[in-house]
């Protein structure tokens, strides 16, 4: 069997450089002391063997280097396999989008299991500053007779209260639809009238199923920010919940300026793509937070869950969120939910 050649490693690259500069010194010095002419010849050799050392140096040890890293980063993702057949003559842009694979892969875990530690480092602000200053408004407007802008702020706080507070990020559905109202009374305030939330729960036992937090909020705003801010009036809000054996069934609907087919698939394929780092910048900031919620809810049920949109354009939009009717917080916790 025809063995293949060995691939040449960092290291030893550089240890070729320094046999050539040697070999130059050694070249130059002799013909030093043979003549002039000789000399000239032996600084021009010398020239040669340096531009050689140095293509090495700076052009062909750094991707080799690289080519050493891809290697042992596969090795320690895979340490069952370094002994595959021509696994180290593999081309380097197959090693390096192997490893790019893998540590995307544990991006993503990694981001999932560490989120809740990463939003309460996040909000290290202490929360009390904003809760007693908000406290302090509300008292200022109430003396001042200004009771909407009294209740604005009071709502404002409680908002704020379920949304940055450190506690459990698993919450019951109710909680959930608790800061909906807040949310839709805070929203009230700039639309008044021009919409209405409605909500139908057949099945209270539905009530009590557990979700990620803030699961549902972001939806409704982009319900209402995308499809219901340009209505002037008769802007409508529904939430359907519906409770089967194994699932919870949250469909949020509204009757907005909808999407049409392309954008429709554009979204569809955007939550369910692997998103890079550098997609954001394209994604608006409604795409972001679906991508998101999808993402979590996905990772933390499993992938038969998580969110599906259909829309009609000039008609409104649908985005159902399915969810397993797990109604204990530690059947979450470390194992993945029973479909």
């Amino acid at each position: 069997m025809k063995r293949r050649p060995q691939s040449l490693t960092g290291a030893q690259a550089a240890r070729l450089a320094c046999v050539l500069l040697a070999l130059a010194a050694a070249f130059t010095l002799a013909l030093t002391l043979l003549s002039r002419r000789a000399f000239v010849l032996g600084a021009a050799a010398l020239a040669l063997l340096l531009l050689a050392a140095a293509v090495i140096l700076l052009l062909v040890q750094p991707k080799l280097i690289q080519h050493d890293l891809a290697l042992k980063a596969i090795r320690a993702a895979a340490p069952g396999q370094e002994g595959q057949a021509g696994r180290e003559s593999a081309p380097l842009g197959v090693l390096l989008d192997e490893t790019l694979q893998h540590l995307r892969a544990n991006y993503l875990r990694v981001l999932s299991r560490n989120q809740n530690s990463l939003m309460v480092l996040q909000n290290q602000i202490n929360p009390h500053f904003l809760y007693n200053t908000l406290d302090c408004i509300r008292g200022e407007a109430v003396e001042c007779g200004m009771e909407d802008v009294a209740s604005m702020v009071e709502a404002l706080s409680a908002f704020f209260r379920y949304s940055i507070s450190s506690g459990d990020m698993l919450v019951q559905l109710r909680d959930e639809l608790h800061n909906i109202d807040i949310y839709y009374q805070i929203q009230k305030y700039r639309f008044r009238d021009r919409i209405r939330l409605e909500v139908e729960c057949a099945d209270e036992h539905a009530l009590d199923c557990y979700l990620p937090k803030l699961t549902l909020q972001p939806i409704i705003e982009n319900c209402i920010l995308h499809g219901l801010e340009l209505r002037d009036s008769d802007g409508l809000i529904a939430i359907h919940i519906e409770l089967t054996d194994r699932r919870c069934i949250i469909t949020v609907s509204d009757n907005g300026c909808g999407m049409s087919p392309n954008s429709v698939d554009m979204l569809r394929q955007r939550l369910n793509s692997k998103l890079d780092l550098g997609d954001e910048r394209g994604m608006a900031r409604h795409g972001i937070a679906l991508y998101n919620i999808n993402q979590q809810l996905k990772l933390l049920f499993g992938p038969e869950y998580g969110i599906s949109v259909s829309s009609e354009l000039g008609v409104g939009t649908e985005m159902e969120i399915q969810i397993p009717a797990v109604y204990r917080r530690c059947s979450l916790v470390g194992s993945e939910a029973q479909a």
